[in-house]
C-alpha cells in the first residue's frame, strides 16, 4: 500500500509519501487554490497512492478550534472526491513545531509536518499490529 500524507493549510498544503507504507519522505508544498485538487489526483495516480492521511489540528488541551473544523470539512471533500482511497485522520499536535526544529528554512515546514504526520500514522498503525 502507498500512503500520501497532507497537512492542510488555508493557504499550504504539505505533502508527503510513503511507497509501501515503510518510510514516509516530502514531496511537496502545493497552494490550497483551484488547482490543488487537479494536482492531487494526478499524485495519487502518478504514485498509486491506496490510502491518505491528513492532519487534524486539536488544540493541547483537547479542544476543536476553527483550524480543526476546516480540517474536518478537507477530509470530508476527500472522501467524496475520491471514493475508492481510504482515508485516515491523525492527531498533528506538536508537528509544525518539530519540523520547524528538523529544518532550517520555513518553505519546508509544510511538506516535513506532512512528513511527520504521515510516518506518526505509519508508526501508530505497525505498533498496533504488533501488540499481542
Amino acid at each position: 500500500m502507498n500512503y500520501l500524507g497532507i497537512d492542510f493549510g488555508k493557504k499550504k498544503i504539505g505533502i508527503a509519501i510513503a511507497m509501501q507504507g515503510i518510510l514516509a519522505t516530502k514531496l511537496s508544498i502545493l497552494l490550497n487554490d483551484k488547482n490543488f485538487f487537479p494536482k492531487l489526483t494526478k499524485m495519487l495516480a502518478e504514485h498509486e497512492i491506496t490510502s491518505v492521511v491528513v492532519g487534524i489540528p486539536i488544540s493541547m488541551n483537547g479542544k476543536i478550534s476553527e483550524s480543526t473544523d476546516s480540517a474536518l470539512e478537507f477530509v470530508s471533500v476527500i472522501r467524496n472526491k475520491f471514493p475508492d482511497k481510504k482515508i485516515f485522520t491523525y492527531d498533528e499536535r506538536l508537528t509544525t513545531k518539530e519540523a520547524r526544529k528538523n529544518l532550517p528554512s520555513r518553505s519546508l515546514d509544510d511538506a516535513e509536518a506532512a512528513r511527520i504526520i504521515l510516518q506518526g500514522f505509519l508508526d501508530k498503525q505497525k505498533n498496533t499490529q504488533n501488540i499481542p
